[in-house]
């Protein structure tokens, strides 16, 4: 059974805004198969990175790496791509759900955000 398992990090940090968000994507999504990276929240923060905070759906029988990923975010007219991310210290549990930020440097990307996080189309390789 899917569990959702906030990061020791996230704990400490979460606002209760963003906590309710996550729980509420998790009950909606948790038994959907197909859906493996769903987007919460997008911003541009102070260094003109762009962040996209996700809850990701770890439905396999072995732990996964967020350091081992290809990750590929678009919309019509946003694009933003990278490879590996520099963390090692995460990674999601089998048959777990865990929400996390993605920082996308200002040379990884390129547009405007789309109006709505959900018009987003999330493409994941694992390397696991």
């Amino acid at each position: 059974m899917q569990q959702l398992l906030y990061h020791p990090a996230w704990k400490k940090q979460v606002d209760s805004g963003l906590d309710q968000q996550i729980q509420e994507t998790f009950l909606q999504t948790r038994d959907d198969q197909e859906k493996v990276i769903i987007p919460i929240r997008q911003a541009i923060n102070h260094n003109g990175d762009y962040l996209l905070t996700v809850l990701f759906h770890n439905r396999t029988q072995q732990a996964i790496h967020l350091s081992n990923i290809h990750l590929s975010v678009s919309s019509p007219y946003f694009q933003a791509v990278q490879h590996q991310f520099p963390t090692t210290e995460w990674y999601v549990e089998p048959q777990t759900s865990s929400p996390w930020t993605f920082i996308f440097r200002e040379m990884n990307y390129s547009g405007e955000l789309a109006d709505d996080v959900r018009d987003l189309q999330i493409e994941f390789i694992s390397t696991i």
